[in-house]
């Protein structure tokens, strides 16, 4: 099967071709920005550069529809929320025999991925969520009057990790908006409470009835630390979790992959809804054997069986060369254990089943390809 990875300026779609190859598949990637990462990996059977959306949606329409047709596509994997958006704006092109990732219901899409929904849906599907307020353009502290702090601060939109702000008294929050805002002037706003508990992450494959391929796992460390990417995670399937993400999914009428961030409430113990991801984004699935993997269910259900055996226990993520620099950052024994102390290299023990890619090309190419996007104003 040859499978279309677009985005491939985005370090996962290194990881998504790495695994697609190691259970027989072939990976086109394609990307509106010449200096692509994933354009140099030795998993990228063929490349495809396609006319920027944003200034020339015709003809991005016709360099996807030009790549399907030519690469005998049979599958389509965005990286992030901003080409899943790309690919939506041009579904039309996209032949009905050619399967996503994702729903072709644009609206339903960018439902999901504007938080300031969350509350709506949430009550819908009878689950908990932060209590959250819009910081509009008329907002004033005394609205949340009710919440009690500490609060989180968070763009409405965008990538995990960016805008988070955790204000540990009210009269900072002042400060704290203005700085956020700042450094995110076209971005809308949320004051949610900040609910304290672990953080746990959630996958599965929903067709309008039923979650399959399902996993969560808890967050140990993310980059940025309260909120951002996993690099370790402890892996443990929780009911209340799966019940959470399938009443929501259910008043979606989802169908397809999602991804969801909860917060296990330390005192009662009950799921918070903080996120939805209709992407394969920097998680689990891609550090995870063929069985339980998501993306493996598109690629032929007869021959990857769903399995319930799913390994518990702790895990690192997505890709060594990631981890190696978070060590490196924190120094040999760097704070809060972020270097090589021995309750971290438990997480590693996995490593010879994980499908950790290094990829030598790409790594050192890295640094000046950055140069040549910040060149061309694209970085």
């Amino acid at each position: 099967m040859n499978v279309l990875i677009y985005g491939a300026s985005n370090a996962i779609a290194i990881g998504i071709a790495r695994f697609l190859r190691d259970i027989g598949h072939t990976a086109v990637m394609a990307d509106s920005e010449r200096y692509s990462r994933a354009f140099f990996s030795r998993y990228c059977a063929k490349k495809y550069l396609f006319r920027d959306p944003l200034t020339d949606r015709a003809g991005f329409a016709a360099d996807l529809a030009a790549c399907i047709n030519n690469a005998a596509i049979s599958l389509i994997v965005p990286t992030t929320d901003e080409t899943l958006l790309n690919l939506l704006e041009a579904r039309d092109v996209i032949p009905e025999n050619v399967r996503t990732t994702f729903p072709l219901d644009a609206g339903k899409v960018q439902y999901v991925l504007d938080k300031t929904n969350l509350p709506e849906l949430c009550e819908k599907a009878g689950v908990r969520t932060p209590a959250t307020e819009r910081v509009d353009e008329g907002f004033e502290i005394s609205r949340i009057e009710g919440f009690q702090a500490p609060f989180a601060l968070k763009r409405a939109s965008g990538v995990a990790g960016e805008g988070f702000m955790r204000v540990d008294r009210r009269e900072l929050l002042g400060s704290a908006l203005a700085s956020v805002k700042r450094a995110y002037p076209e971005s809308s706003l949320l004051v949610q409470e900040y609910i304290p508990g672990s953080v746990y992450g959630a996958g599965g494959l929903f067709d309008g009835e039923t979650l399959r391929h399902f996993y969560s796992y808890k967050y140990v460390r993310r980059h940025p630390r309260l909120s951002g990417s996993p690099t370790m995670c402890h892996l443990q399937n929780l009911d209340s979790i799966r019940v959470a993400m399938e009443r929501v999914l259910a008043v979606l009428n989802w169908n397809g992959y999602c991804q969801m961030d909860f917060i296990l409430d330390e005192k009662s113990g009950q799921p918070f809804l903080t996120d939805i991801n209709p992407v394969h984004w920097y998680s689990l699935p891609f550090s995870m054997s063929g069985d339980p993997n998501c993306l493996a269910a598109y690629c032929g259900r007869d021959e990857y069986p769903e399995t319930e055996q799913l390994p518990v226990g702790p895990y690192t993520t997505f890709s060594l060369l990631r981890e190696l620099q978070r060590v490196l950052a924190g120094g040999i024994f760097g704070k809060n254990g972020s270097g090589c102390s021995k309750d971290y290299l438990q997480y590693y023990r996995h490593i010879r089943r994980a499908d950790f890619y290094w990829d030598p090309l790409p790594v050192v190419l890295a640094p000046v390809l950055k140069l040549l996007r910040a060149a061309r104003g694209t970085f």
